[in-house]
């Protein structure tokens, strides 16, 4: 299936998601009072949707799915935590670079690793978090019709913040905030006649919306 034919089914997982949310804020309005003393201790693990807003006007794969889990300390209000997650779904970046040349990035997968310091009242958390981001990206150059690609997995860092709200005993709404700084992705080729660069290397930044929900174990 072409990534064109992909676009509307990812776009669709995260509509879905995002009605899916604003559904269980509007049924649970009083989950203040029916957990006053929710806590934000131990275990949890969940699923999200994603939004690229960098790419929103990409030529596909702008929206994407994943997992996440980590561990979280209540200390009084202070929550400090540990966070790893991975997606799949795919951003897509190009640049014309003339006529017969062009090129561009597909982000294959990404994941980080991400600490977490927030402030918790009843059932609300509100966090910031930061740490190391990695990506899984193809980067395609087509040069007078003929394709040159190579695939890399490349470093970064994340930060962000996000804010969860406890809609049952053990279940949390989530939305979150993150934006990546990735280093470059580099394509070299055998320079030719026309006086083109050898190589091509590509620095990607993506600011990333997300929304989800995390199931707690303690």
């Amino acid at each position: 299936m072409r990534s064109s034919q992909l676009r509307p089914y990812r776009r669709g997982i995260f509509s879905v998601s995002a009605v899916g949310a604003i559904w269980l804020i509007a049924t649970t309005s009083r989950a203040d009072e029916l957990f006053p003393d929710a806590s934000w201790n131990g275990l949890y693990f969940g699923l999200h949707g994603s939004q690229d807003l960098t790419n929103l006007t990409a030529q596909a794969g702008s929206a994407g799915f994943g997992v996440h889990g980590g561990y979280s300390v209540q200390l009084n209000s202070l929550v400090l935590g540990l966070e790893a997650d991975a997606d799949r779904g795919a951003s897509v970046s190009s640049d014309v670079l003339s006529s017969t040349l062009y090129w561009n990035n597909t982000t294959n997968w990404t994941g980080s690793l991400r600490g977490q310091a927030g402030f918790a009242y009843n059932n609300l958390h509100a966090y910031a978090t930061a740490g190391l981001a990695y990506r899984n990206v193809t980067t395609t150059l087509n040069r007078f019709g003929q394709l040159e690609s190579n695939t890399a997995s490349v470093p970064g860092l994340v930060y962000g913040a996000g804010v969860e709200y406890r809609v049952l005993p053990k279940l949390d709404l989530r939305l979150e905030a993150l934006h990546y700084d990735y280093s470059g992705n580099s394509l070299s080729w055998v320079a030719n006649p026309s006086g083109l660069p050898s190589s091509l290397s590509d620095i990607q930044a993506d600011t990333v919306v997300r929304v989800g929900l995390s199931f707690r174990l303690n």
